[in-house]
């Protein structure tokens, strides 16, 4: 994924879409989704900030009871810094719904 490519309003219009395409074809009697995802190769030329900080919010104010569980896998150390900054401004209940798993 390349989010420097994409406005903020692009970005927030995939992330609704996606997870309300996710939940719209739950099967009957699921009623959460496990996000997965996979940083391998993630440095400052694929990551924007300003997204990160306005996307954030919307998963945990409009989707947390939907989140079971967010695995990150293959974080690096700046991606790892990144969110050690970012967790004290969400929620406690998102922030035990993630876990990030290191890769040095």
């Amino acid at each position: 994924m390349r989010p420097k490519e994409f406005s903020n309003e692009q970005m927030r219009k995939f992330l609704f879409y996606t997870l309300e395409e996710a939940t719209r074809r739950f099967s009957p009697g699921v009623e959460t989704y496990l996000i997965l995802a996979d940083f391998s190769g993630s440095g400052f030329s694929n990551i924007n900030l300003s997204q990160m900080k306005e996307l954030a919010p919307i998963i945990q104010d409009c989707y947390t009871e939907r989140m079971h569980m967010m695995v990150s896998v293959n974080v690096n150390f700046l991606l790892r810094t990144i969110w050690t900054l970012l967790k004290p401004f969400l929620d406690e209940i998102t922030v035990k719904k993630v876990l990030v798993h290191y890769n040095p």
